[in-house]
């Protein structure tokens, strides 16, 4: 690769190429940066944070192993300022170690996002990368950024010096929104296709997610869907206030896009079976979730004309 990419590490004008690292530039350059997690033949999530540098012009210290050159960039690994976060980073990843250097939101995160990774793109204004990142576990990226608990953002470690968590659930809302907003939803890839076909009856969050990553591994799948639109839950069990209705159909199509098909109007036990299913696919995925309203638990919501939401 050309080095045509100008930087002062320390002080000193080095060159790099395009697309490397912080990281392998100073260890091209005989300047060492620590590191725990990061590994070259590992994927990357940049957990640990003792390999933060200084960036002149950057509000924030960045991650040496995540963080890309760009002409004139001028670094500082050794600043006082960098010294002593990688050695609080450091004190906080042994102050509660769980046996390995994933970041606590991800490790919380029900899809096990990969939360540093996202929300680190996003803040170079990488929106395009930052929704790849979020698609390898997350396929409804504005959908969730709008409903979830975000119990990740409990365990983020900011919590321990700003008194607040990183708003990961607002930035996730605000890459599936952009990508939306600008028609760039992401690449759709040419499938390798495998010759087998699964049948995934429930065309709700899990079903939708499951034909997606599926469809990706070259299998050809059939959601089987006993009302009239996709989404389940999220579309009939979110009020619309929530979760807008052109935001979760404008993630599904997306994920149709990929060659999934659909069979609407199809009741598992009424006009197929299992039975059937079984003959006619390679495999059968259950994913009907749980169609049934919670309880508020309080007194007189079982009178006559109390409905719950499901059935509202």
């Amino acid at each position: 690769m050309k080095k045509n990419i100008k930087v002062t590490l320390n002080g000193k004008t080095v060159y790099g190429y395009e697309g490397q690292r912080i990281l392998d530039l100073c260890t091209e350059c005989g300047v060492e940066i620590p590191t725990l997690c990061y590994d070259p033949h590992l994927s990357l999530h940049g957990g640990c944070s003792v390999c933060l540098v200084e960036v002149e012009g950057a509000r924030t210290l960045v991650r040496a192993c995540a963080n890309t050159i760009s002409y004139g960039m001028v670094v500082k690994t050794e600043t006082e300022r960098a010294v002593n976060a990688r050695r609080t980073a450091l004190e906080l990843l042994l102050s509660d170690h769980v046996g390995d250097c994933r970041p606590p939101c991800t490790l919380t995160c029900p899809a096990n996002g990969n939360v540093q990774a996202y929300i680190n793109l996003a803040a170079q204004g990488k929106y395009d990368e930052s929704l790849d990142e979020l698609h390898h576990h997350v396929t409804l990226p504005a959908c969730i950024g709008r409903v979830c608990p975000a119990p990740c953002e409990k365990q983020c470690r900011r919590n321990l010096v700003d008194d607040a968590p990183v708003s990961i659930r607002e930035i996730k809302r605000f890459v599936g929104d952009w990508a939306i907003r600008n028609k760039k939803m992401g690449f759709i890839p040419k499938i390798e296709e495998n010759g087998k076909r699964i049948a995934i009856v429930g065309g709700g969050p899990a079903g939708i997610s499951t034909a997606y990553y599926l469809r990706l591994k070259g299998y050809a799948p059939v959601i089987f869907e006993k009302e009239t639109l996709l989404g389940g839950m999220m579309r009939y069990g979110i009020p619309d206030y929530r979760l807008p209705q052109q935001v979760l159909q404008a993630e599904i199509d997306w994920l149709l896009a990929h060659g999934v098909e659909v069979r609407t109007g199809m009741t598992l036990g009424e006009n197929i079976t299992l039975e059937a299913l079984r003959k006619e696919f390679d495999g059968v995925i259950l994913a009907m979730g749980c169609w049934k309203s919670s309880p508020m638990r309080v007194p007189g919501e079982d009178l006559e004309g109390v409905l719950g939401g499901i059935n509202f």
